[in-house]
């Protein structure tokens, strides 16, 4: 987006960006411009939060020089998740609509605020979203601060951040309150004088001490489910032999434990390069109907890239007794979902 007062007027009329500009001027007074200029926002959302990549971002903007001045963790409910991309949902989905709320209602996000040089007259809210990297982390480069924090798919991809200055003015008013928003820009405007990287030891004390297990690696997710299933399938059918499908799954299950779940698309390949699927044996020895050997078929396809169907799984899991946990869900959905954009050849996908 262009950083010219044009791009200012598009909003003119939103009541979020009214807010936010009346509370950005009240802070910063006639270095307004100056400051707006070099602010830019970002937000590691529930699931960035909970596997504990706020040391990793931290790492990454020390690196490229920006200074952390604020922080503060934010609620994302409904109303504000629409009003912060009402711009962009219009012509999504109720499915797609529906998964995005899931995954950034999880639980609290944390919002990040940081100052940077102005460079080549590209705001740094401009320059820092670019730097992000694509929505598709398969799309990603190695600077880019999606792939240093080892985003999952286009959905679980761990930071979003507005597009510009304007953007940030309007979607800031909509996360936090307006004393907060004020102390945001206070903290801005000071920051004029030097970077004081007044909000680095808050997001570190704002981010949960240890991380969920298994992150959000479909591999790890899977294997694991894959492997309790079994244990289920045991005890309702004694009478099957599964004891190569149990080996098999044991062998992958010592794998991923030596793999660290936080670089979950390199590991899901690897996986995928060492490992067969295990359901044709199942298949020999069930009855395909079986809910549990839905529940393993599904997980089995997510796995392996397949035909695999998230709804059917959550289906065959309640018949079969299985709650689903809220995580392991949205690592199926989010993978489900972006499997299904790639291969409807969009090669442009809205980021959150």
């Amino acid at each position: 987006m262009s950083h010219a007062d044009d791009d200012f007027t598009r909003y003119e009329d939103d009541l979020d960006f009214t807010v936010g500009v009346r509370v950005m001027r009240a802070a910063t007074g006639a270095a307004a411009r100056e400051v707006l200029a070099s602010t830019a926002v970002l937000v590691l959302p529930p699931l960035s939060l909970a596997t504990r990549r706020t040391p990793v971002a931290l790492e990454w903007l020390d690196a490229h020089g920006f200074s952390v001045e604020y922080a503060h963790t934010v609620r994302l409910t409904d109303d504000r998740i629409h009003r912060m991309w009402k711009y962009q949902i219009a012509d999504d989905g109720a499915d797609r609509i529906r998964l995005v709320s899931r995954l950034l209602t999880y639980g609290p996000s944390l919002l990040l605020a940081v100052v940077g040089p102005v460079r080549d007259g590209i705001p740094v809210a401009t320059r820092l979203c670019e730097l992000k990297g694509h929505a598709d982390p398969d799309r990603t480069a190695p600077h880019h601060l999606r792939h240093h924090l080892g985003a999952a798919n286009m959905f679980n991809n761990f930071v979003h951040m507005p597009d510009g200055p304007p953007e940030l003015l309007r979607e800031a008013a909509v996360m936090l309150p307006e004393q907060e928003l004020l102390t945001l820009w206070n903290r801005a405007r000071d920051a004029r004088s030097g970077p004081q990287a007044r909000g680095r030891e808050d997001a570190l004390s704002l981010t949960p001490a240890t991380g969920l297990p298994e992150g959000v690696s479909l591999a790890h997710v899977a294997v694991s489910l894959r492997r309790s299933l079994l244990e289920r399938i045991r005890v309702s059918v004694p009478t099957a032999d599964l004891a190569e499908a149990e080996r098999l799954t044991a062998a992958e299950a010592a794998w991923t434990a030596g793999r660290a779940p936080d670089r979950p698309v390199e590991v899901l390949a690897e996986f995928r390069s060492r490992f067969r699927p295990v359901y044709p044996l199942l298949r020999r020895e069930l009855d395909p109907s079986e809910p549990l050997l839905t529940v393993f078929a599904e997980a089995e396809g997510a796995l392996f890239a397949a035909d695999f169907d998230p709804e059917r799984m959550s289906d065959a899991a309640e018949k079969a007794g299985i709650t689903l946990g809220t995580r392991d869900a949205i690592v199926f959905d989010t993978e489900w979902l972006s499997l299904s954009l790639r291969s409807r050849h969009l090669n442009s996908v809205k980021q959150i």
